[in-house]
C-alpha cells in the first residue's frame, strides 16, 4: 500500500517585484513531489490556493 505524502507551498504575495525566489520555492516543491512520486507514494502537492 502507497505512503500518503502531501506537500505544500505558500501562497505568493505580490508586494515586491517578482525575483527568483518565487520560483524556487515552486521548484523545490515540485521537485520533492517528484521523487516521492518515483518511490511510489500517493502525492498530493498544492501550490498557492487561496480558496
Amino acid at each position: 500500500m502507497p505512503k500518503k505524502f502531501y506537500i505544500t507551498a505558500a501562497i505568493p504575495y505580490v508586494n515586491a517585484p517578482p525575483h527568483i525566489g518565487h520560483a524556487l520555492e515552486f521548484i523545490q516543491v515540485d521537485a520533492v513531489a517528484r521523487f516521492h512520486k518515483l518511490l511510489g507514494d500517493k502525492v498530493t502537492a498544492l501550490t498557492g490556493g487561496d480558496e
